[in-house]
């Protein structure tokens, strides 16, 4: 089965929020492994974008497990950098609509993890832009498509660009400084195909 340009344009999306997910979650070795496994097998892809190929290049290249781990705690873990939406939106129902999206489509927070976290935002727009490549039938990809879109302009668009500013602002190393620009150019792009 020959799969259209489309189609395949949906399953690097997914794989590369999912890059982007696992990115910005604790860099332990399992994360950074699957990372370094998506982004292989992103590489595979005769579809790939040029500008994508640049920044997964640069992520696989800058790389090391002990340094990434030191800055995710100077830039996460001390509270320089908050990774949760509610912190930048200061509305009371971020955390109520964030769940009602992952409710809609059959999925459940982590116990002890917050819903509107970056790397489970991420992760839901990763499962939504397969969920419009395997639906069953046009009105199933229209809801979908349709979540996927209001949930970036409701949720990730005004989080990732203060997120990704105040990251920039840290001078971070390599692998944030190169993740955080990915994902603000990633999610812009989107918003433009979207309107």
């Amino acid at each position: 089965m020959t799969l259209s340009k489309d189609k395949i344009d949906s399953f690097i999306k997914a794989d590369i929020y999912r890059v982007l997910s696992k990115g910005f979650s604790y860099p332990d070795e399992k994360n950074i492994s699957e990372m370094k496994s998506i982004i292989e097998e992103l590489f595979s892809y005769t579809h790939l974008d040029g500008s994508i190929y640049h920044f997964l290049e640069g992520v696989l290249s800058s790389i090391e497990i002990g340094e990434i781990q030191k800055e995710y705690s100077r830039l996460f873990l001390k509270g320089t950098i908050p990774t949760c939406e509610s912190s930048y939106n200061l509305s009371f129902d971020v955390i109520p609509n964030v769940s009602a999206f992952y409710t809609a489509f059959g999925l459940t927070p982590k116990s002890g993890e917050s819903p509107d976290s970056l790397p489970y935002e991420l992760e839901f727009v990763s499962i939504l832009s397969l969920k419009t490549v395997l639906a069953q039938n046009q009105d199933d990809k229209d809801i979908t498509k349709d979540a996927y879109e209001k949930f970036l302009n409701e949720h990730l668009v005004e989080f990732v660009k203060r997120f990704s500013d105040k990251v920039e602002e840290a001078e971070p190393n390599l692998f944030y400084k190169t993740i955080a620009e990915f994902l603000k150019n990633l999610v812009e792009g989107e918003i433009r195909e979207c309107a």
